[in-house]
Formats: structure tokens, C-alpha cells, sequence
């Protein structure tokens, strides 16, 4: 099996070792990645991940599922699997929340530091696609 003959995003030659008759690992094969996910390489979708399902709109699932559950017009089981997905939803969205205060907090941190402005210092990384963490 050869070496991949793709370069990664930092300049470095891909490391990982090709299917017998090709050149490129599946990760870098051009046909392999449209294929399996056209989306890729366009970067992250527009909007916000929270607007998949905000909080609000669990707590109206929760609402609706509790009167269909009082009313014996959803299973109990259901019910008690909607309801966990519904709290593992919302966990999840309040962890986003504070990873996000979290590296507010660093930016302004580090840009203070610098004695730059916090919104240069965006600037700066956004240029260099670098984060703060």
C-alpha cells in the first residue's frame, strides 16, 4: 500500500496509506468525499446550530407529549424516550452555551494582554483561521 500523495491544511503530507490502485487516502480522494458527503469542504453551514431546536421548541415537545401522554394518546415508552432525547438536547445546548462564554471570556482575556482591541484581535485570527481556547 503507498502513501497518500495529498498535502494537509498545515503544508504536511497526509501520513495515511492508499487503497491497492489509488493515490489518495479516502479522507483525500476527491471521488470518495463527493460521493459520501457533498457538503464537505464548503465549510460551516450558515446560522447558528441552535436553530435546529431551540429550547422553547423542546419544551413545547415536552408540553404536547405530556398531554398526549395524559390523554393515553402516546405510549408510556415513547413518552419516556422523547423526554430523555428532550433533556440530552438540552444539555447539550447549555453546554454550547458556556464553551461559547468560555472563549468570550479567553478573547477578551488574551486581546487585553495584547492591548488590542477584542474585535482586532477576531480580526487577526480569523485572517490566520486560528482560535482562542
Amino acid at each position: 500500500m503507498a502513501q497518500c500523495q495529498a498535502t494537509n491544511k498545515d503544508g504536511t503530507p497526509c501520513k495515511a496509506r492508499c487503497a491497492p490502485g489509488k493515490t489518495f487516502c479516502s479522507f483525500h480522494d476527491p471521488v470518495i468525499q463527493t460521493k459520501t458527503n457533498p457538503a464537505r469542504g464548503r465549510g460551516r453551514p450558515k446560522g447558528n446550530k441552535k436553530d435546529i431546536m431551540k429550547i422553547k421548541d423542546i419544551l413545547k415537545l415536552l408540553q404536547i407529549t405530556i398531554k398526549k401522554l395524559e390523554k393515553d394518546k402516546i405510549d408510556t415508552k415513547k413518552a419516556h424516550e422523547i423526554g430523555f432525547l428532550a433533556s440530552t438536547m438540552i444539555r447539550a445546548l447549555e453546554s454550547d452555551t458556556a464553551a461559547n462564554e468560555i472563549y468570550d471570556e479567553n478573547m477578551e482575556k488574551t486581546a487585553k494582554e495584547m492591548g488590542i482591541k477584542t474585535e482586532d484581535l477576531r480580526a487577526k485570527l480569523q485572517a490566520k483561521k486560528l482560535k482562542v481556547v
